[in-house]
Order: structure tokens, then C-alpha cells, then sequence
């Protein structure tokens, strides 16, 4: 396995984008939409509780 997998990413520069996030009340949900908030996103979190 080569370095890169294995490393997160840099997600460009996400300033004036939406990003629909779906299942964000779960770890990996989350994770994801604090990334691309971080990366200047505005998100949308949705989740269904069972």
C-alpha cells in the first residue's frame, strides 16, 4: 500500500459550494462533513434516527 492511501487528503478549496452530506449522524457522516466545512463548505447535514 502506497503512502498516499493510507494518509487523508487536502480537499480543495470548497468556498461558494453546498455539500449535501447524508447518514452525518454517524462517525464516518461527521467526519466527512467536518471536512468539508474545514475546507469552506457550507453543509448540510441530514440523518435518520431509528
Amino acid at each position: 500500500m502506497n503512502q498516499s492511501s493510507t494518509h487523508a487528503t487536502r480537499l480543495p478549496d470548497l468556498s461558494g459550494q453546498v455539500a449535501l452530506v447524508t447518514g452525518a449522524g454517524g462517525w464516518i457522516g461527521q467526519g466527512i462533513a467536518r471536512r468539508f466545512a474545514a475546507a469552506g463548505a457550507a453543509v448540510v447535514a441530514h440523518y435518520r434516527s431509528s
